[in-house]
C-alpha cells in the first residue's frame, strides 16, 4: 500500500474516533448519528440507556432534586425511541407512571421535559392516546401556566386528529367521562375544572365533540360555585355559533394557492407538463374544498340540545333568586333563562314578576333587561301573566313625565312583547298609547306608528276604526293555545283564480318576470349614477362638503315631515272608508265570496293530482302576489335588517333604542367621518416598498441541491472538522438554553 493512501486511512479513522467521542459528550450529535445509522451506533445508545436507568432509580428515590443530565437523557431517548422500538418498549410507560406519581414535586423544567417527551412519542404512535390524555388532564392541577397552555394545545390537536376520518367513540367516551368528573371536582382543583370546560367548548366549536352528551356536560357548569366556570358555560350558550378559525385559515390558504397557480400559468413559461401539473393541483384543491363542505354538518344551537329544559330552567331560576353574585353575572343568568323559554316555549310564570322590579327608567342596563323580558314572551304564556308587566311598562316608561328616550324604549318594548304574545295587549291601553302618534318628539311618533303597524298585523280590533288601515278585515286573531292548522294546499286558491281568468300554462307570468328583471336593471343603472355623484362629493373641498351635508340634512328632514303628514292623511281616509263599508254591510258580501272561493279550490284539490307544471305555476303566482303586497323600499330594508339578527329568536337590546333622536353632530365629527373613508396618503418610500414575488433567499431554498452545491458557504460547511462542528453545535445549544432561561 502506498504511503499516501495509508496516511489517508489513518486520518479517516482518527476523524471517526473524534466524531464518536464528540457524540458521547454531545447527545444531540449522537441522536443525529443514531437516526442515520441505527445499527452502527447501537452500542453507544445502549450505554446511554443504561446511564438513564441508573439515573432513573436515583430520581425515584429523590424526585425533588435538580436533574439536568437526566433531563437531557429523557429528550435524547424520546427522539430515538422510534429507531429502537424493542429496547425502549417500556420507556414511555415508566415515564408516564413517574410523572403521574410525582408531578407536584418535580421542578418545572423537568416536568415540562417529560411532558414534551411523551407528546413526541404520542405523535409517533408509541403510546396509547387514552393513557396519555387522561394523565394530561390530571396535570392541569399543576401551578404552571406555560405547561397548562402546552397541554391544552396538545389535547385539542390530538382529539381532532383521532376524529379526523371518523368518530373514535371509544376514546371519546373515556375522555368525556374523565372530564365530567373533573368539572364536578371544583373543590379539589378549580383550574383543572376550568381548563376541562374550555377544552370541551373548543372541541364543540371545532365540531369534533358536537353531541348531546358534551352539551349537557357543559351545562352542568352553570350550577358551579366558581364564577369563572359559570361565566364560561353561560357565554357558550348565549354566544352566537362560532366558526372554527383554523378551518377559515385553511380555506384562505387554499384560495391564495389557487390564485398563485393561475397567475403562474398566465405569466410563466408554458410547457405541457407545467400546465398539466398546475391544472391537476387546482382540481385537487377544489375536490378538497367540496369534501370539507360536505363533512360540515348542520350546527344546531347548543341550547336546543339540553335535556329536560323545563326542569333545568327552573333549577337555574332558583339559583338566580338566591344569587349574591355580581349584577353582570345575574344579567347573564336572566338572559339564559329568557333564551331557554323562547327556544323551548317553556312556561315559567314566576320569572315575569321577578323582572318587574327592574323595570324602571333609571335602572342600570335597563335596555338589556327589557330585551330579556321581551325575548322570554311567547304565545303559550297566559295573557293574565303578561298584562301586569305591559301595564307596568306603560306606567313607568310611557307617560308625560318620562323623557322622550324612555318613551321610545317603552313603546318599542311593548311592541316586541305584543308581536310575540298578541293576547297580552289590552284594547284600552293600546288605544291610549296610540294617542302619542301626535307627540311633539319625532322619535316617539315613529315608535308609536311602528306599534300601530304591529297591532294592525296581529289584532286590528284593538284599535279605533280610523287607525286600522286597509286590508285588516281578513286578519284572524288566534285564541290562547290555538295552533296554525292548514285545511288545504297553500296557493290553490290562486291557481283556481288563474284558470278562471283564462290562464293556461303560465307563459304570461314568465313575461312579467322578464319585465321585472329589466326594471331592476334600470334601477341598477340609476344607482350607479348616484354613486358617481357621491364620488364627486368626496373629491370636493372641505368647505363645499360641509355646505352639501348641511343642505342634505335639511332636505331629508323636510322630506320626512312631508311623508309623515301624507301618511297620517291616508290613514284617516282609509279609516273613514272602512266605516262607510261596514255601514253598507260589505262584510256579508265578502264572506259569501270567500265561501265560494274556498269551495272552488277545495274541489280542484280533491279531484285531481297536481303535476310538476302546476306546482311551478303555484310558485309563480305566489311570488306575484308577494310582489303586489310588497312594502316600500325603505320599509323592506328595515324589515330585512330586523330579520338578520332574529334567526335564533335573539333580541338585540340596541333594537329597542330605535327612533331615539340622535344629537346633532358637530362640525369636527362630520369632517372626521368624511375623512375616514378616504385613502391614506403614503410616502414615496412606502410606494416603492416590495409588494409581490419571492426573495432570493426563498428562491435558493427551492433550488435543486446540485445547482447550489458548489457555493462557497456549502463548501466551507462540508470541509469543517469534527472539532469545528462540535463547537458550532455547542454554540447553537447555548443559544437555545439562553432563550429557555429568558422565557422563564
Amino acid at each position: 500500500m502506498p504511503f499516501s493512501e495509508e496516511w489517508k486511512l489513518i486520518r479517516k479513522n482518527r476523524r471517526k474516533k473524534q466524531e464518536e467521542e464528540a457524540a458521547m459528550t454531545d447527545l444531540s450529535a449522537l441522536q443525529n448519528l443514531c437516526k442515520r445509522d441505527p445499527s452502527g451506533y447501537r452500542e453507544e445508545f445502549l450505554l446511554q440507556f443504561k446511564h438513564f436507568e441508573s439515573q432513573f432509580k436515583i430520581f425515584q428515590l429523590q424526585p425533588t432534586g435538580d436533574f439536568e443530565q437526566f433531563q437531557e437523557q429523557i429528550t435524547f431517548l424520546s427522539h430515538v425511541a422510534a429507531v429502537y422500538p424493542k429496547d425502549l418498549a417500556e420507556f414511555p410507560n415508566s415515564l408516564s407512571q413517574a410523572l403521574e406519581t410525582h408531578y407536584m414535586l418535580l421542578t418545572p423544567s423537568l416536568r415540562r421535559a417529560i411532558v414534551q417527551a411523551l407528546i413526541l412519542m404520542r405523535n409517533r404512535n408509541l403510546i396509547s392516546s387514552i393513557d396519555i390524555l387522561s394523565l394530561f388532564f390530571k396535570l392541569f392541577r399543576c401551578p404552571d401556566k406555560g405547561l397548562r397552555a402546552l397541554l391544552h394545545k396538545h389535547i385539542v390537536s390530538d382529539v381532532r386528529s383521532l376524529n379526523l376520518k371518523h368518530k373514535n367513540n371509544k376514546v371519546n367516551n373515556v375522555l368525556q367521562n374523565f372530564m365530567f368528573t373533573l368539572i364536578g371536582e371544583v373543590t379539589i382543583s378549580e383550574i383543572a375544572a376550568r381548563k376541562s370546560m374550555e377544552i370541551m367548548i373548543e372541541l364543540y366549536r371545532k365540531r369534533i365533540w358536537n353531541d348531546v352528551k358534551t352539551v349537557n356536560a357543559i351545562s352542568t357548569g352553570i350550577f358551579s360555585k366558581n364564577p369563572k366556570i359559570m361565566t364560561a358555560a353561560l357565554h357558550f350558550f348565549l354566544g352566537a355559533p362560532e366558526e372554527d378559525p383554523d378551518s377559515e385559515d385553511e380555506e384562505a390558504d387554499k384560495a391564495v394557492r389557487v390564485k398563485y397557480l393561475k397567475t403562474k400559468m398566465v405569466h410563466g413559461k408554458k410547457t405541457r407538463s407545467k400546465l398539466k401539473k398546475a391544472e391537476s393541483e387546482i382540481k385537487k384543491l377544489g375536490k378538497k374544498r367540496e369534501r370539507t363542505s360536505r363533512i360540515n354538518q348542520v350546527n344546531f344551537p347548543a341550547i336546543e340540545l339540553i335535556h329536560d329544559p323545563q326542569g333545568f330552567t327552573e333549577k337555574v331560576f332558583a339559583i338566580l333568586r338566591k344569587s349574591k353574585d355580581s349584577f353582570d353575572l345575574r344579567l347573564m343568568i336572566m338572559n339564559f333563562i329568557s333564551r331557554m323559554i323562547s327556544t323551548h316555549k317553556l312556561i315559567l310564570l314566576n320569572f315575569y314578576p321577578y323582572l318587574q322590579k327592574y323595570l324602571l327608567p333609571k335602572q342600570q342596563n335597563v335596555t338589556y333587561i327589557l330585551a330579556v323580558l321581551a325575548q322570554s314572551c311567547h304565545d303559550l304564556i297566559p295573557p293574565e301573566v303578561l298584562e301586569p308587566v305591559v301595564r307596568c311598562l306603560a306606567d313607568h316608561f310611557v307617560s308625560d313625565r318620562s323623557s322622550n328616550e324612555a318613551m321610545c324604549i317603552g313603546i318599542n318594548t311593548i311592541r316586541e312583547i305584543g308581536s310575540r304574545a298578541p293576547l297580552s295587549m289590552e284594547a284600552d291601553l293600546m288605544q291610549d298609547l296610540v294617542q302619542y302618534k301626535n307627540h311633539k318628539d319625532k322619535g316617539v311618533v315613529m315608535a308609536c306608528r311602528s306599534l300601530i303597524n304591529t297591532i294592525r298585523e296581529l289584532n286590528p280590533s284593538l284599535l279605533h276604526k280610523r287607525d286600522r288601515g286597509k286590508d285588516t278585515k281578513d286578519v284572524k286573531v288566534r285564541a290562547y293555545g290555538q295552533g296554525d292548522t292548514r285545511s288545504a294546499i297553500e296557493g290553490m286558491e290562486l291557481l283556481e283564480e288563474y284558470y278562471k281568468n283564462g290562464g293556461t300554462n303560465g307563459s304570461d307570468l314568465d313575461d312579467e318576470e322578464e319585465g321585472e328583471e329589466e326594471e331592476e336593471g334600470e334601477e341598477g343603472e340609476e344607482g350607479e349614477e348616484s354613486m358617481d355623484q357621491s364620488m364627486t362629493m368626496e373629491d370636493a373641498g372641505d368647505s363645499d362638503v360641509e355646505e352639501m351635508m348641511e343642505g342634505d340634512d335639511e332636505e331629508e328632514e323636510d322630506m320626512e315631515e312631508e311623508e309623515e303628514e301624507e301618511g297620517e292623511e291616508e290613514e284617516e281616509e282609509e279609516g273613514e272608508e272602512e266605516e262607510e263599508m261596514e255601514e253598507e254591510g260589505g262584510d256579508e258580501a265578502v264572506n259569501e265570496q270567500k265561501k265560494d272561493g274556498e269551495s272552488m279550490f277545495m274541489k280542484l284539490a280533491t279531484t285531481q293530482v297536481l303535476s310538476d307544471e302546476q306546482w311551478e305555476l303555484i310558485r309563480k303566482l305566489k311570488s306575484r302576489e308577494e310582489e303586489k303586497s310588497k312594502p316600500s323600499k325603505k320599509r323592506a330594508r328595515e324589515d330585512s335588517d330586523e330579520e338578520e339578527g332574529n334567526g335564533l329568536g335573539i333580541l338585540d337590546p340596541s333594537s329597542l333604542e330605535q327612533f331615539i333622536k340622535k344629537k346633532k353632530s358637530t362640525k369636527a365629527d362630520r369632517l372626521a367621518k368624511i375623512h375616514e373613508g378616504r385613502s391614506e396618503h403614503k410616502s414615496s418610500k412606502a410606494n416603492r416598498e416590495k409588494n409581490g414575488g419571492t426573495t432570493n433567499k426563498e428562491k435558493n431554498k427551492k433550488k435543486p441541491f446540485l445547482l447550489v452545491s458548489k457555493k462557497r458557504e456549502i463548501q466551507a460547511k462540508n470541509r469543517r472538522s469534527a472539532k469545528d462542528e462540535q463547537a458550532a453545535n455547542t454554540k447553537v445549544a447555548d443559544t437555545i438554553r439562553r432563550q429557555k432561561k429568558y422565557k422563564r
